[in-house]
C-alpha cells in the first residue's frame, strides 16, 4: 500500500500541459509550476516568513509572531491565487497517478492549507501559527495519520 506520504510529495509540487520525462515517464506538472512561483519577486515581501514550496524549508521557515502587514496581505492573496493554478495543472496528473484515497488526501491538505492562507491574509492568524500548523499538516501525512 503506498502512504500518505506520497501525497504531500505529490503536494509539495501539485500545484498546462501534461509533462514527460526523457523515459515518457508522467510528471506532475506542479512541480514546474511551484518552482516558478518561487521565483516570482512578487512574492518577495513574505519569501522569508514562509515556505513558499514543501521542502526541508518548512522546517527551517521564520516563525513570526504577528500578522502580515498590508504589503504581505496582498503578496499572500497573490501565493493563494498562484498556489490554486499551479494545483490546478497537477489535476490530470493526480488523477491519473493516484488512487482515490490518495488524491482525496491530497486534495483535503491543498484545501486546508489554502484556508490557512486565507487566514494569514486576512490577519486571523500570525506567520508562527500559519507555519506551525502547515508543518503539523506535512508531518501528519508523512506519518499517514
Amino acid at each position: 500500500m503506498k502512504t500518505i506520504g506520497i501525497g504531500i510529495v505529490m503536494l509539495a509540487a501539485s500545484f498546462s500541459t501534461l509533462a514527460q520525462d526523457a523515459a515518457g515517464t508522467l510528471v506532475d506538472p506542479t512541480y514546474a509550476c511551484v518552482e516558478k512561483m518561487t521565483r516570482d519577486w512578487r512574492l518577495s515581501a513574505i519569501a522569508d516568513k514562509v515556505a513558499l514550496a514543501h521542502g526541508a524549508s518548512l522546517k527551517t521557515v521564520r516563525g513570526l509572531d504577528r500578522a502580515a502587514n498590508a504589503e504581505e496581505r496582498a503578496a499572500v492573496a497573490l501565493w493563494l491565487e498562484r498556489r490554486e493554478q499551479c494545483f490546478a495543472a497537477g489535476g490530470y496528473y493526480r488523477f491519473t497517478a493516484l488512487t482515490p484515497q490518495e488524491h482525496l488526501a491530497v486534495y483535503q491538505s491543498f484545501e486546508f492549507q489554502q484556508r490557512l492562507l486565507v487566514n494569514l491574509e486576512q490577519g486571523r492568524m500570525s506567520y508562527a501559527q500559519f507555519n506551525r500548523r502547515r508543518l503539523e499538516l506535512a508531518e501528519g501525512l508523512y506519518w499517514g495519520i
